[in-house]
């Protein structure tokens, strides 16, 4: 075995995660760009200067172009001993007799190669930096080999001849020149080793238990069926019963014939000799050098053809026996010959013999392919005269590259979205065509980012292009997120011009009430003025604060707005709606005069309704409420009239009391004559008439009459309330001895039935309902609960 050489090296230059902190900070300042408005230009700045640094970097680093160079270079890594090496584009081996044509058959070969790797770039050919070809001797050396070795046979004996010992010794026989009568001379009788010469063994499917798995339940037992009542349960199963194994079919109670003796307990031994034939190939160097080919391994054959579709046979000799070192020819180097002459040499065993050799030296070629992905390089080798590629799986930066723009994709795509859900989560304010307008600069500023670092990672000096290009969105970002933030001046110019609407928006955006009072206090006034309701109005003028001018003349407009409510409520006789409005005027509304004497009209209209219902209490407080508030004249008014309706009422409470003959309705009637007249003197002083003196005395006697009348008729009822509980106890009493009667009639008739189906007992065991058994009466006994004759 020769000196390993390793294919695949990479080399990777220092990086300091240049890609990653971009990718940070550039969601950073767009954030910073979004949310506080003085840093925009601090953040495009700081953007475009991250991806020009990076670019820059990255371009520079990847300078350069394809170059055959046919000087040896640096070993390279191997790829994993599983991976498949593969055609990956069709090449003419003719191509290497030019350089030219080399190099363009690899270029495509590569390309094809990294079109199978995810995310690689179409135009791979452009990552490649530089090609080195090699031209490799290998070695093949075939070798027919046969192999002859002595051995013991063995057969069934069923003889009688006794059992002995082998007469001769294995290792004193020569395979390639044994005695004519070998198996006579070494035959002998042994017992069986198989069985030990009991004839029989060990059944090998049970074990030697004799039972087995039952196949039907797998050796539970039991099954899920259906039960005689449809049930699904649990079932012992059927072929095993519930035991969970069964009889082995191959055999008896666990044994077996012997396979060896046949049941006879003796063999037959003896020596043959056994011949074998086996081509022994030796491939010098191998291991990584020959991965690439199905003929490079020791032991794998191949055709000539095969070996011909990957190297240039440079000499082939062949010869019936070993090959001497004075045949070779002289192209095979001394250098070779003395590095791996040792190492091809066949392995031989014992009693082996060389019948023939076949030696190929082959010239194979290899072009080593280095491609370069950001700021890190890999090696590629391409091997054989077809150019045979290695898996997609050795490579390393196309898929790093992938899971970098992969991942650079993700958190741009966080920017643009970001930015919208920060407005959406702003309010509706920020819900304009301004925040769309952010939103679609910083979309495509995420694109030319990713444009510039795509370009940029395969050497592309369009990365700078791109690159520009991020300062129109930039601006974009920045001239889009001014315009998309709030103002106090517009604000404050929306107030002026009766945009309530747009004032509020505005104002809300801007923060809190607090941040702005004089601007939120100067919209509310605007806003308790232009409002055509006044309980909205009342409630905006609520939220002005105290301390304002503003919140001073909202109230007083509110004032005026709810005494001209309250001048309507009268007019319309709704007092209670008057009365509600009246108390929401402010302290310094109260104490206008214009209150004052809505409040006497709200007190002159209740009086009035007070005098019409007969409240005479309730009207002349209203009216000495309204003198007090201003209208003495209309006051005076209501008093005179609730008096004159007192007079009225008394006089005629008076004549009805004087006019009723009847007693029981005329206590009623004096009583409020006298209630009358006592109201109408509290509130006028009058001496008493001659009438309502009368009226007095009469009420104190009709008043006696009327407790004795009252007495009589109580003791009345009481009587007839005694009569008639004494005839409902007479009826109870006669319904129940009905009862009782009725009761014993069915008890006697429930006597008589039983008497009647009482059966007598013979003397022959049978049950008689006469005295006669058996047809005289001389069987009958007794009867059946105790002893009587019959007769």
């Amino acid at each position: 075995m020769g000196r390993r050489r390793i294919l695949f090296s990479s080399r990777r230059r220092s990086s300091s995660g240049t890609e990653a902190l971009a990718g940070l900070l550039i969601v950073g300042a767009i954030a910073i760009a979004v949310l506080g408005v003085y840093l925009v230009a601090v953040a495009g700045v700081a953007v475009v200067s991250l991806v020009a640094r990076l670019v820059f970097q990255q371009t520079r680093a990847n300078a350069g172009g394809p170059r055959l160079d046919a000087t040896t270079a640096s070993s390279v890594s191997a790829p994993p001993p599983e991976s498949q090496f593969h055609v990956a584009h069709p090449v003419d081996p003719m191509v290497f007799n030019d350089p030219a044509m080399a190099e363009a058959a690899a270029v495509r070969v590569f390309t094809s190669w990294a079109s199978k790797i995810s995310k690689a770039p179409k135009s791979a050919a452009d990552t490649i930096r530089s090609m080195e070809l090699r031209n490799r001797l290998i070695g093949r050396l075939v070798t027919q080999v046969e192999g002859r070795r002595p051995i013991w046979r063995t057969a069934p004996y069923g003889g009688r001849e006794k059992i002995g010992g082998p007469p001769i010794n294995l290792s004193s026989i020569d395979p390639w020149n044994p005695p004519p009568d070998l198996r006579a001379a070494s035959r002998y009788v042994a017992s069986c080793r198989g069985c030990h010469g009991e004839g029989r063994v060990s059944c090998v499917p049970c074990g030697g238990a004799g039972r087995v798995e039952c196949g039907s339940c797998d050796g539970g037992g039991k099954y899920y069926g259906t039960a005689a009542n449809g049930a699904r349960r649990l079932l012992n199963c059927k072929q095993c019963r519930g035991k969970g194994n069964v009889a082995c079919d191959d055999c008896s109670r666990g044994r077996v014939d012997c396979p060896a003796c046949h049941k006879t307990k003796k063999q037959e031994c003896w020596i043959d000799i056994d011949s074998s034939v086996r081509e022994d190939v030796q491939v010098e160097p191998d291991g990584d050098v020959t991965r690439a080919y199905s003929w490079g391994a020791d032991g794998a054959k191949a055709s000539r053809e095969e070996v011909e579709g990957d190297a240039l046979i440079v000499c082939d000799i062949t010869r019936p026996r070993a090959i001497s070192a004075d045949e070779l020819p002289d192209k095979i180097p001394p250098t070779w010959l003395a590095a791996h002459g040792r190492d091809i040499q066949p392995v031989l065993q014992p009693h082996d013999k060389v019948l023939s050799q076949t030696f190929t030296l082959l010239e194979v070629p290899a072009i080593s392919v280095t491609y370069c992905v950001g700021t890190e390089t890999q090696a590629i080798e391409l091997h054989g005269r077809r150019m045979l590629a290695p898996p997609v799986n050795s490579d390393r930066l196309f898929r790093r590259r992938a899971r970098s723009l992969r991942y650079l994709a993700s958190v741009l795509a966080v920017v643009p979205v970001g930015a919208g859900f920060i407005y959406l989560a702003r309010g509706n304010y920020f819900h304009s065509l301004a925040a769309l307008g952010v939103f679609l600069a910083a979309a495509c500023l995420a694109l030319c980012v990713y444009g510039a670092v795509w370009n940029a990672s395969i050497g592309r000096r369009t990365a700078r292009r791109w690159l520009k290009a991020t300062i129109i969105p930039v601006a974009g970002v920045a001239s889009f997120a001014i315009v998309a933030e709030p103002s106090a001046r517009t604000a404050s110019g929306y107030i002026q011009a009766g945009e309530l609407d747009r004032a509020r928006a505005e104002l809300g955006a801007l923060g809190p009430r607090d941040e702005h009072p004089t601007l939120w206090a100067e919209m509310g006034l605007r806003e308790v003025k232009g409002e055509p309701d006044l309980d909205q109005a009342i409630e905006r003028a609520a939220a002005i604060p105290p301390g304002m001018p503003h919140a001073v003349e909202a109230r007083h407009h509110v004032d005026q707005l709810l005494l001209s409510s309250v001048t309507r409520a009268i007019a319309e006789n709704q007092l209670s709606v008057a009365r509600s409005r009246l108390g929401q005027l402010s302290e310094a509304g109260k104490a206008s005069s214009a209150a004052r004497i809505a409040h006497g009209e709200i007190v002159l209209a209740d009086g009035a309704r007070c005098l019409s219902e007969g409240g005479w209490p309730c009207a002349l407080a209203a009216a000495r409420q309204a003198t007090d508030l201003g209208l003495p004249a209309r006051g005076d008014q209501l008093r005179t009239a609730t008096i004159s309706a007192l007079r009225t009422r008394a006089n005629q409470a008076l004549m009805e009391a004087e006019s009723s003959r009847d007693l029981a309705s005329r206590v009623p009637a004096q009583k409020l004559a006298i209630t009358a007249w006592s109201e109408l003197a509290a509130v006028e002083s009058a001496p008493e008439s001659v009438r309502l003196a009368d009226v007095r005395s009469a009420h104190a006697r009709d008043v006696v009459l009327l407790a004795k009348q009252e007495e009589i008729l109580r003791k009345k009822q009481e009587v007839a309330d005694r009569r008639e509980a004494a005839q409902q106890a007479r009826a109870e009493k006669k319904r129940l001895a009905i009862e009782a009667r009725e009761q014993r009639r069915v008890e006697a008739a429930e006597r008589r039935a039983a008497r009647e189906s009482r059966s007598l007992m013979c003397n022959d065991g049978t049950e008689s309902p006469s005295c006669t058994c058996g047809g005289s009466w001389q069987g009958c006994c007794s009867h059946h609960g105790g002893v009587d004759g019959c007769r």
